[in-house]
Protein backbone atom coordinates (compact mmCIF):
# COMPACT_ATOMS: atom_id res chain seq x y z
CA UNK A 1 0.00 0.00 0.00
CA UNK A 2 1.29 3.58 -0.95
CA UNK A 3 -0.95 6.03 1.64
CA UNK A 4 0.03 9.83 1.46
CA UNK A 5 -2.10 11.88 4.29
CA UNK A 6 -3.46 14.86 2.50
CA UNK A 7 -4.08 17.36 4.22
CA UNK A 8 -7.58 19.53 3.37
CA UNK A 9 -6.76 22.74 5.47
CA UNK A 10 -4.11 23.59 7.74
CA UNK A 11 -4.04 26.54 10.34
CA UNK A 12 -0.95 28.77 9.50
CA UNK A 13 0.42 29.82 13.00
CA UNK A 14 3.01 32.78 13.17
CA UNK A 15 5.16 32.86 16.35
CA UNK A 16 6.69 36.17 15.67
CA UNK A 17 3.04 37.24 16.31
CA UNK A 18 2.33 35.03 19.62
CA UNK A 19 5.32 36.65 20.48
CA UNK A 20 4.53 40.07 20.06
CA UNK A 21 1.38 39.64 21.68
CA UNK A 22 2.47 38.17 24.59
CA UNK A 23 5.09 41.15 25.22
CA UNK A 24 2.07 43.63 24.14
CA UNK A 25 -0.18 41.74 26.81
CA UNK A 26 2.85 42.41 29.51
CA UNK A 27 3.41 45.96 28.49
CA UNK A 28 -0.50 46.59 28.44
CA UNK A 29 -0.05 45.32 32.71
CA UNK A 30 2.51 47.37 33.06
CA UNK A 31 1.06 50.33 31.87
CA UNK A 32 3.18 51.48 29.18
CA UNK A 33 0.35 52.00 26.90
CA UNK A 34 2.21 53.27 23.91
CA UNK A 35 4.67 50.50 23.13
CA UNK A 36 0.99 48.24 24.09
CA UNK A 37 -0.55 49.92 21.38
CA UNK A 38 2.84 49.56 18.86
CA UNK A 39 3.27 45.77 19.49
CA UNK A 40 -0.36 44.69 19.10
CA UNK A 41 -0.35 46.88 16.03
CA UNK A 42 2.58 45.15 14.87
CA UNK A 43 0.97 41.96 15.19
CA UNK A 44 -2.23 42.89 13.87
CA UNK A 45 -0.65 43.64 10.51
CA UNK A 46 1.52 40.31 10.92
CA UNK A 47 -1.51 38.06 11.34
CA UNK A 48 -3.43 39.93 8.94
CA UNK A 49 -0.74 38.99 6.31
CA UNK A 50 -0.24 35.46 7.38
CA UNK A 51 -4.01 34.62 8.35
CA UNK A 52 -6.14 36.68 6.02
CA UNK A 53 -8.34 40.12 7.45
CA UNK A 54 -11.20 37.23 8.94
CA UNK A 55 -9.47 35.26 11.31
CA UNK A 56 -10.10 35.26 15.00
CA UNK A 57 -6.69 35.93 16.06
CA UNK A 58 -7.07 38.98 14.19
CA UNK A 59 -10.04 39.81 16.13
CA UNK A 60 -8.12 38.86 19.51
CA UNK A 61 -5.30 41.85 18.07
CA UNK A 62 -8.62 44.30 17.91
CA UNK A 63 -9.88 43.19 21.07
CA UNK A 64 -6.46 43.98 22.32
CA UNK A 65 -6.09 47.41 20.89
CA UNK A 66 -9.77 48.50 21.88
CA UNK A 67 -8.39 48.31 25.94
CA UNK A 68 -5.23 49.81 25.08
CA UNK A 69 -7.42 52.99 23.75
CA UNK A 70 -10.08 52.58 26.32
CA UNK A 71 -7.07 52.61 29.18
CA UNK A 72 -5.63 55.75 27.18
CA UNK A 73 -8.96 57.78 26.89
CA UNK A 74 -9.79 57.05 23.66
CA UNK A 75 -13.61 56.05 23.60
CA UNK A 76 -14.26 56.30 19.89
CA UNK A 77 -11.19 54.38 18.85
CA UNK A 78 -11.99 51.42 21.57
CA UNK A 79 -15.35 51.40 20.12
CA UNK A 80 -14.23 50.70 16.63
CA UNK A 81 -11.53 48.39 17.41
CA UNK A 82 -14.66 46.71 19.54
CA UNK A 83 -16.89 46.98 16.47
CA UNK A 84 -13.99 45.72 14.11
CA UNK A 85 -13.62 42.45 16.54
CA UNK A 86 -17.57 42.12 16.93
CA UNK A 87 -17.47 41.89 12.86
CA UNK A 88 -14.75 39.35 12.59
CA UNK A 89 -15.86 37.40 15.41
CA UNK A 90 -19.62 37.16 13.68
CA UNK A 91 -18.38 36.06 10.13
CA UNK A 92 -15.38 33.41 11.15
CA UNK A 93 -17.37 31.92 14.75
CA UNK A 94 -20.92 32.46 13.79
CA UNK A 95 -23.57 34.11 15.34
CA UNK A 96 -24.63 32.16 18.14
CA UNK A 97 -20.92 31.54 19.31
CA UNK A 98 -20.64 32.05 23.06
CA UNK A 99 -17.57 34.78 22.01
CA UNK A 100 -19.84 36.47 19.39
CA UNK A 101 -22.23 36.66 21.98
CA UNK A 102 -19.98 38.45 24.48
CA UNK A 103 -18.76 40.78 22.14
CA UNK A 104 -22.35 41.81 21.02
CA UNK A 105 -22.61 42.67 25.23
CA UNK A 106 -19.57 43.67 25.80
CA UNK A 107 -20.04 46.83 22.39
CA UNK A 108 -23.95 47.21 24.03
CA UNK A 109 -21.97 48.20 27.45
CA UNK A 110 -19.61 50.51 26.03
CA UNK A 111 -22.71 52.90 24.67
CA UNK A 112 -24.55 52.37 27.72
Amino acid sequence: MNLQPVVKHSVPLCSEAKDLLETGKVQLAEGMLSEAYTLFSEAFSILQQVTGPMHWEVANCCRYLAMVLYHAGDMAGAIMQQHKELIINERCLGLDHLDTAHRHALLFFSFV
